[in-house]
């Protein structure tokens, strides 16, 4: 951050008080914060000031109601948004951990095989996830028709508890509450884990959702067992046919990923809920439900990431109750 004095990146944003970046995006920034009134760890987003225009402001205000009518266990909590004085902003709960993204890239680098409760549990987790989203609704008896369109290792949140989160709706769409998407949205997203029919122009459904948590199993998988994944500059057909390679030797789990994993949506999983419960019938419940074993791994095998996200508590208590830069 040289150039940016620490005072910009620390004081109020309307309740909440800022403490570090923790992420910087082509469009917004995310912080870590605390309430100011309670002094919850949070972490908010907030757009980049080039990007503070009146569609961008509305997106993310639409993000934040989307994810909070979204309210699961296994979906990061969203505690407010709305309009402060300093901009736009969401506000999630701060899930101490890092991302599937930040695991996939560790567990690849070191070759370290990742337990098969492991990925029984986050599989299980955002599973459950993905059954809310698309069953959600905006009102009572209102469908939103809800489709996810990002489930990619940079939003799914490891915590160091075991449990995994799945968090940033801000590609979200509910056809049945903002209608159909144009033609030049249906491609948005990242472009490895577009499912084949939304990258040849076809409206996301959710299957596609499915496809995309299926490509990041079958990845962390392939990682764990010496491959460091699917290259980026793989077309999206031979990623498809390199993730179904990965897991084609995985046994009745792997048949599931398998499936969802299929170029035609016709073949795959109807639904999250038909999905989940092949997933259990795989692995059994003893597994998909053991958090504990998978929040020992995690321990074990990420030390240096348990330190930096105990450091960031540490900063973060030290803001509490603090009086925020120039208020002294």
């Amino acid at each position: 951050m040289a150039g940016r004095s620490r005072d910009a990146e620390q004081g109020d944003w309307g309740p909440y008080r800022r403490v570090e970046i923790l992420h910087e995006g082509r469009q917004a920034r995310s912080w870590l914060a605390v309430g100011r009134s309670d002094g919850a760890l949070l972490s908010l987003k907030t757009l980049q000031p080039f990007a503070d225009v009146m569609e961008q402001r509305a997106a993310l205000l639409r993000e934040g109601e989307l994810q909070a009518a979204c309210a699961h266990p296994s979906i990061a909590r969203v505690v407010g948004w709305g309009q402060a004085e300093a901009g736009a902003f969401v506000a999630r709960e701060y899930v101490v951990g890092f991302t599937l993204a930040e695991l996939k890239g560790r567990v690849a680098r070191e070759g370290a095989p990742v337990p098969d409760v492991v990925i029984a549990v986050m599989g299980d987790a955002l599973l459950a996830a993905l059954v809310r989203v698309h069953g959600c609704e905006l009102s009572p008896g209102r469908a939103a028709d809800l489709v996810h369109r990002d489930v990619t290792p940079s939003n799914v949140l490891v915590g160091l508890d075991g449990r995994v989160r799945l968090t940033d709706f801000g590609l979200a769409h509910g056809f049945a509450w903002h209608g159909m998407l144009e033609d030049d949205e249906i491609g948005q997203g990242t472009p490895r884990y577009l499912p084949p029919e939304v990258a040849r122009g076809v409206p996301p459904d959710a299957r596609a959702d499915l496809h995309q948590l299926a490509a990041c199993l079958a990845e962390l998988w392939g990682a764990s067992a010496g491959s460091a994944g699917v290259s980026e500059g793989r077309s999206v057909g031979l990623e498809g046919a390199a993730r179904g390679e990965l897991v084609d030797a995985r046994g009745p789990a792997g048949a599931v990923l398998r499936r969802a994993l299929a170029p035609d949506p016709q073949e795959r999983y109807r639904s999250a809920s038909e999905m989940r419960a092949a997933w259990q019938r795989a692995w059994g419940a003893a597994a998909v439900t053991d958090v504990a074993a998978a929040a020992e791994w995690i321990a074990q095998a990420c030390p240096d990431l348990v330190e930096r996200e105990q450091a960031r508590l540490r900063r973060a208590r030290a803001q509490q109750g603090a009086p925020a830069p120039g208020r002294r």
